[in-house]
């Protein structure tokens, strides 16, 4: 229902927005957590692989300040190669929020938690790897840089680009997401592209400290602009083809546009696993 309201929201600033003078540009326009039309990229896309790492936390999670603080290291070493996406999950009671906040959970988080199989807070997967026929999922305090060094070692089969343009009076936000093909590609493809929020500030749970104030949550995640589980790669899927999508909607307006990055990944359709990601912020 929350994607069919989008389309309603958005449809008075599609006729603004194709009043402009931009007119070769509107074929490339579609809504929020609709099914778009790809077409050709000409853009240079940066063969990086990077590793995406979905951490499930809660503010009602003692022990998840100390795996905030593994990845905000590793995100100081890795830099471009590492994307982080923090889910707030209710299951369990860990995203209830304390001392009345707002809550940072989202309907769409908590399906990803359910399944996935997340049973413990914190815990990550990178890229969604297996172990056998289980997902790797893992805490993310030990052997953190294994798992990753495992996924960024390697060429990249995909390459990924986002290119954010917002209008910062009305929370309309363009996002281009480019696409080339490094191998050649038979299985069916998604892209998933979501919104993350950083610096807000709220009560958090500590191991030894209690309940404290003011704790700086990252990377959380806000939206999805397209469904959570991606919309398909409609494209040739050969070797050094590269495609483009242009996604229109509106920034949640409980969002600083400053603080907010988008996120962009490429999966399977079948297995969900992640082939590559990117990121750039809403406002540089």
């Amino acid at each position: 229902m929350k994607h069919i309201a989008s389309l309603l929201l958005l449809a008075a600033g599609l006729m603004a927005f194709t009043s402009c003078d931009k007119i070769d540009e509107d074929k490339y326009l579609i809504f929020a957590g609709a099914s778009g039309t790809w077409y050709e990229s000409t853009a240079d896309i940066p063969h990086v692989q990077r590793a995406f790492v979905e951490k499930y936390t809660g503010v009602r999670c003692v022990n998840c300040p100390k795996a905030d603080e593994t990845i905000h290291a590793a995100a100081e070493r890795y830099g471009d190669s590492l994307v982080t996406v923090a889910i707030h999950a209710r299951s369990n009671g860990f995203g209830r929020p304390l001392s009345g906040d707002p809550s940072l959970c989202t309907e769409d988080g908590d399906t990803w938690y359910d399944y996935f199989g997340i049973n413990a807070q914190p815990a990550a997967m990178i890229n969604r790897a297996r172990t056998g026929n289980a997902w790797d999922i893992f805490t993310p305090t030990s052997n953190f840089d294994d798992r990753i060094n495992s996924v960024i070692r390697n060429t990249p089969p995909i390459a990924i680009m986002v290119q954010n343009t917002m209008t910062e009076e009305s929370y309309a936000l363009n996002s281009d997401v480019h696409i080339e093909f490094l191998e050649n590609f038979t299985e069916e493809l998604t892209l998933t592209v979501l919104v993350t929020e950083d610096k807000i500030y709220t009560h958090q749970s500590k191991a030894g400290e209690g309940e404290v104030e003011n704790y700086e949550q990252n990377h959380v995640l806000r939206t999805f602009v397209t469904n959570l589980w991606g919309l398909p790669v409609e494209w040739d899927k050969t070797a050094g083809k590269k495609a483009m999508i242009r996604l229109l909607y509106n920034l949640p307006k409980n969002c600083n546009p400053r603080n907010c990055h988008v996120v962009a990944f490429v999966s399977y359709q079948g297995s969900r696993q992640i082939i590559n990601s990117a990121e750039a912020p809403v406002v540089r």
